[in-house]
């Protein structure tokens, strides 16, 4: 389980200045600045800046990835508690050799295949070039003694457009044959438009204050596509031409198909925290959801229209100064927007979740951790089933998981850092037996830093990544081993202003791949490096 926080950016009160220089494997160079402060002498009006650029090669044959950033926002205080702000980002990555799909991950005689760490599908001709643009603007302003009204609204457009060679199939091991090519030429656009407005506050009752937030929120989505196929689809390709970028750029007129639809969601939602006595706390809090998808997708219309009342609850006790034990129930009503084998939209998966737990704080809230112990069940989660070409179809499955999660983070000692994640769970079906075999049933995440008492200046650290076996399907295809990765850094401080750090990822060179979810994947890059000059003002 886990929980995304979005926070963006913002400017600050005062000055600040920020840069680095960054050179990696691959030939990869990097160079970031991040200026902020205040645009006007009564300091009302507040601006950041933040732009990037990184270019270079990649591990993966025949990949040159280039990538621009820019972000800018400005806050204005307009008095009366009343808070303005405004920003853009824009963001394009050119892909030249970009790789569509993946490595089959098996031969016709069920042996597992094994390429060299780089192998790609790219053509010598392919790319994928994206674009994101994406703008907002949020007004907050105090409505009362402790509430606060915050309205946020927003656009984003991603475009993208690309020729790319998918291949697919199962290769035989002796003679090379079993793969088929499938080239495309392919533009889409997705434009997207939101806005959240919410109530946060306190209140009394029962001569006790507590917390609530209520709100609504709307989206729209709107994707259109076109692929433009080359001459070749669906053509058996030689295993050594599939692999070594040789397959010569067809003309893309063999046939055109595409699709265009929408997705709209709107939500209300609200909560309140009960301080129902100094060490008891009790959440109570429920969304209502509509969504409601329409068009057609290569050919196959679609209409669906799903709601739901998705109420949520728990309870935070106070056992010592410490300790705090905590309980949790969710209704889980998540629209989904994978078809199935006719092209149908699957259904929202649905679903419940509980959680147990203990949390504590020592030596000052320097240090923190967590136990948990977590179950979720869902229903028609969407699965991916199989092809059609190169389109993956998608099924339902019900599924069950349960387990143990624990964390811990914080100072350890003086100068010594130190976070510890470890998850143990099963996922099993309505039968009783395990699903979603590619999940790792055993994951451990451990990260230290220690900065040398002798030479505070210097700093070294460490992280083990660890997971648990995983395989494609009960019938061990697509296989992988568990595996682990180590990772170090080291910085040093020239001076308040200036430091160098370097970094090492896969030290030891663990060859593994990505991910096991599909018939196809690609491996993770090999012991690699950079070291970076960082500036701050």
């Amino acid at each position: 389980m886990a929980t995304v926080n979005f926070i963006r950016k913002r400017p600050t009160k005062d000055f600040q200045a920020s840069a680095s220089v960054k050179l990696g494997s691959w030939d990869t160079r990097r160079v970031d600045a991040d200026l902020s402060g205040p645009i006007n002498t009564a300091g009302t009006l507040t601006a950041r800046v933040v732009a990037s650029h990184q270019e270079g090669n990649s591990d993966l044959n025949r990949y040159r990835p280039t990538r621009d950033v820019f972000y800018g926002v400005i806050e204005a205080d307009l008095g009366n508690e009343t808070l303005l702000t405004a920003g853009y980002s824009y963001q394009k990555v050119h892909g030249k050799g970009a790789m569509w799909g993946a490595l089959p991950l098996t031969y016709t005689d069920g042996s597992a295949t094994n390429y060299g760490v780089g192998t790609s599908t790219s053509a010598d001709w392919s790319y994928l070039h994206t674009t994101q643009e994406r703008s907002f603007a949020e007004l907050q302003k105090a409505v009362g003694d402790g509430w606060q009204w915050k309205t946020t609204v927003g656009y984003n457009e991603i475009r993208s457009d690309a020729a790319l060679l998918y291949i697919y199939g199962t290769p035989n091991k002796t003679t090379g044959t079993g793969l088929f090519s499938y080239p495309s030429l392919y533009d889409s656009a997705n434009k997207q438009s939101y806005a959240d407005s919410n109530l946060t506050g306190k209140y009394t009752l029962f001569g006790r204050e507590h917390d609530a937030n209520v709100g609504i929120s709307i989206s729209d989505s709107k994707l259109s596509d076109i692929s433009h196929y080359g001459q070749g689809l669906n053509s058996p390709i030689a295993t050594s031409q599939a692999f070594n970028g040789s397959y010569i750029e067809p003309t893309f007129d063999y046939m055109i198909n595409g699709s265009s639809y929408d997705d709209r969601r709107k939500t209300i939602y609200g909560a309140t925290r009960l301080n129902l006595s100094d060490r008891l706390k009790w959440l109570i809090g429920a969304n209502y959801t509509q969504a409601d998808s329409t068009g057609q997708a290569y050919g196959v219309a679609h209409q669906l229209s799903q709601s739901a009342v998705s109420p949520y609850t728990g309870v935070v006790f106070d056992l010592t100064q410490n300790i705090s034990a905590y309980g949790s129930y969710t209704r889980i009503f998540n629209p989904q927007s994978s078809t199935d084998a006719s092209g149908a939209v699957l259904a929202a998966a649905k679903g419940k979740a509980y959680e147990v737990g203990l949390k504590g704080e020592f030596f000052q809230r320097r240090l923190n951790t967590s136990l948990a112990l977590f179950r979720v069940e869902q229903s028609n989660i969407a699965e991916r089933a199989g092809y059609i070409g190169a389109t993956a179809y998608y099924r339902g499955i019900n599924a069950k998981s349960e387990g143990i999660e624990y964390d811990l983070s914080g100072e350890l000692a003086k100068n010594w850092q130190a976070s510890a994640g470890l998850v143990v769970q099963r996922i099993t079906g309505d039968d009783g037996r395990s699903v979603r075999l590619y999940v790792p049933r055993h994951q451990l995440r451990l990260s230290t830093t220690y900065r040398l008492p002798q030479m505070e200046q210097v700093k070294v650290g460490a992280s083990l990544n660890y997971q648990s076996k995983t395989s494609y399907d009960s019938s061990n295809a697509a296989y992988q081993g568990g595996y682990s990765v180590v990772n170090l850094m080291a910085s040093y401080d020239i001076s308040k202003n200036l430091s160098v750090s370097a970094n090492l990822n896969n030290l030891f060179n663990k060859k593994y791949l990505t991910s096991v979810y599909w018939s196809q994947s690609y491996y993770a890059a090999p012991v690699n490096g950079s070291v970076s000059i960082n500036w701050k003002y």
